[in-house]
């Protein structure tokens, strides 16, 4: 093995400060902690031997599934902050019914929301066929889509195309009810009972119609009309106030004030009414190969609290980055094929292979330009604390990494739609053949890893 990848092999091997998914360990004392921690992240890697997906012959993503899994990681991450909390930690046979719910979403199953054959079917919508590799802002399209169906967790995902985060645009996501999903149950002729989607069964349609079932649509709040360079000008007032802490996090940058939002960037609503929030930041960071001044301002990113890591890695070789130290990236590693994980017929399932012992590393000067950087808010005053944290703690060391601003710039086009049409698997019924043909397009400009 490599010297660079044998982190923790040795005593003693690191020094100084280590920041893993917004948390601060002190080396080589917090050594242990910090591979707990890691140990503690749903780890997804090339599978074998699932169900071919679609028409297709493929039995196993090796060789083209690494960002599909990598974007699988760090979702899964955000569902564990959001059911279980940033300082929730595995154990072998660990019996906890939320951490398996939210564990079954990842498996190699085709009624998993977030499986790699779901995952896989949405790149139609942007030139993908199965099979083929993905880039990091593919993948999180992908994800938008899928997390639309999801009412267990009722996450709100959002992209931020254009290297533009617009807050308006992601509190009123955040604010509308979640998109309720209209299903039917249908038996194959295998006997498998599948839930379908209405817009795929026209008889399931007219059930559901005659029942009165609907979707849930919903409206934000209107927003001033304030624009605000990542560079220059204040969000709003502000004061300082001391760093808040997360739970799991050992403690912060020590003397660092945060500026809390005084009169919050637009109304307040009451966070109940409020989802739960995936950011997805996808950006290019140099041509052909990383731009090192990017570099500050990018470690910086993975300290924050509200960090579940980003989407990365080298040239067509993606890789789950998690954190760093010094000049290195932490990360996890997808290209490992395992054999699939069945869960038994009580439910159990064998989970070691879904975590991995300790981080491997890599130089930041090798990060391919191509990211998609990710955070997650639990509620609305931490969507709140992270557009600050983002200007005062990232964006204060690289003006032109991203922008914020209040509200939608009147040159751009209106946000799309949440997207909540899904490629799917065709299913029979009796012996009738149902092709799903009308799925929605995406709007947004795919940013590909050069080879």
């Amino acid at each position: 093995m490599d010297p660079e990848l044998m982190l923790f092999q040795r005593s003693n091997s690191l020094e100084g400060d280590a920041w893993v998914l917004g948390v601060r360990y002190g080396l080589p004392e917090g050594n242990e902690n910090l591979r707990v921690d890691v140990r503690s992240r749903i780890w997804c890697s090339y599978r074998k031997n699932f169900r071919a997906i679609g028409g297709t012959q493929l039995t196993s993503d090796s060789g083209w599934g690494c960002t599909l899994r990598c974007g699988q990681m760090l979702l899964a991450h955000a569902l564990i902050c959001k059911h279980l909390g940033r300082d929730w930690r595995w154990h072998p046979n660990l019996k906890d019914p939320i951490y398996t719910e939210v564990l079954k979403k990842f498996l190699d199953l085709r009624d998993s929301e977030y499986s790699i054959q779901m995952i896989a079917l949405q790149g139609e919508d942007f030139g993908r066929t199965v099979g083929q590799w993905f880039g990091p802002n593919n993948v999180a399209h992908a994800i938008r889509k899928l997390a639309a169906r999801d009412l267990w967790s009722e996450l709100a995902v959002h992209v931020a195309m254009d290297m533009l985060i617009v807050v308006d645009d992601i509190k009123q996501l955040c604010r509308r009810p979640h998109q309720t999903a209209i299903s039917v149950d249908i038996t194959m002729a295998t006997g498998e009972t599948i839930p379908v989607d209405e817009d795929l069964v026209p008889c399931a349609a007219e059930v559901l119609r005659s029942h009165s079932l609907g979707t849930h649509q919903g409206r934000g709040d209107q927003a001033s009309n304030r624009h605000v360079a990542s560079g220059g000008g204040g969000l709003c007032h502000t004061q300082p106030h001391r760093s808040r802490s997360r739970a799991g996090s050992e403690d912060q940058t020590p003397g660092h004030s945060v500026p809390r939002l005084a009169s919050i960037l637009l109304p307040r609503s009451n966070d109940d009414n409020f989802r739960s929030l995936l950011l997805f930041v996808p950006l290019r960071l140099g041509q052909d190969k990383f731009n090192m001044e990017y570099a500050t301002a990018l470690k910086a990113s993975l300290t924050l609290p509200q960090s579940v890591g980003f989407i990365g890695g080298k040239p067509r070789h993606a890789l789950y980055i998690i954190g760093y130290h010094d000049d290195y990236l932490f990360y996890l590693d997808p290209h490992v094929t395992q054999p699939t994980v069945q869960p038994s017929e009580d439910g159990f399932i064998a989970d070691d292979s879904y975590h991995c012992a300790e981080p491997q590393r890599m130089r930041l000067s090798e990060l391919d330009p191509s990211v998609a950087l990710g955070f997650f808010c639990k509620d609305e005053a931490d969507f709140d604390d992270l557009v600050i944290r983002l200007r005062e703690q990232v964006l204060s060391k690289m003006t032109y990494m991203f922008e914020l601003a209040i509200t939608r710039p009147p040159f751009m086009d209106p946000p799309g739609s949440p997207g909540v049409v899904l490629k799917k698997e065709p299913f029979q019924m009796v012996d009738t053949m149902i092709d799903d043909e009308c799925c929605e397009a995406d709007s947004y400009v795919m940013v590909d890893i050069p080879k």
